[in-house]
């Protein structure tokens, strides 16, 4: 009998968790569904979007750049 329960308790939880992961991949085929209309419908905003990545991109260049000057300063003055 305890066999029988615990088969049938067994079942019952992956039917639940087969029910979440349909709920899930349905919610992010939504999700991917939306973004793909946003996109296409606001070409404008993703241009924007791309151009303000890049210009973060050379922000961050040119603190690299800037930084490691810095350091073959200091490390020069200590090799003086």
């Amino acid at each position: 009998m305890k066999k029988q329960i615990f088969l049938l308790s067994s079942v019952l939880l992956l039917s639940a968790c087969v029910s979440t992961v349909q709920s899930a991949l349905q919610d992010t085929s939504q999700n991917v569904q939306r973004a793909d209309e946003y996109v296409t419908n606001n070409p404008h905003v993703v241009e924007a979007a791309g151009k303000a990545i890049q210009q973060t991109g050379s922000l961050i260049g040119e603190g690299m750049k800037v930084t490691g000057e810095f350091f073959q300063g200091v490390f020069q003055q200590k090799g003086e």
